[in-house]
C-alpha cells in the first residue's frame, strides 16, 4: 500500500517539476513531451505492478522464447 502511494506521489512530483516545463514548450518539443509522457506512464505502470506483487516476466524470457528454437534448428543442423 505504501508503495502505491509513494509512487502517485512521486509521479505527481515529477509531473509538477518537469512536465510544467514541458508542457509549456510542447509546441517546440512535441516528440520530447512524448517520450516523456510515455516513458513516466511505462514507469508508473511497473511500480504499481511491483508494489501490488505482480509477477512481471523478465525481458530474457521474450529473448528465450525467441531464441530457443532458433538454437534448436541450428544445433539440429
Amino acid at each position: 500500500m505504501w508503495s502505491i502511494i509513494i509512487a502517485i506521489t512521486a509521479t505527481l512530483l515529477i509531473i509538477i517539476l518537469d512536465g510544467k516545463i514541458l508542457w509549456q514548450k510542447r509546441k517546440q518539443n512535441k516528440k520530447e513531451f512524448w517520450v516523456f509522457v510515455i516513458l513516466l506512464s511505462i514507469g508508473f505502470t511497473l511500480w504499481i505492478a511491483y508494489g501490488l506483487d505482480y509477477q512481471l516476466p523478465t525481458p530474457l524470457d521474450l529473448i528465450k522464447v525467441i531464441l530457443e528454437p532458433l538454437s534448436k534448428k541450428i544445433l539440429n543442423f
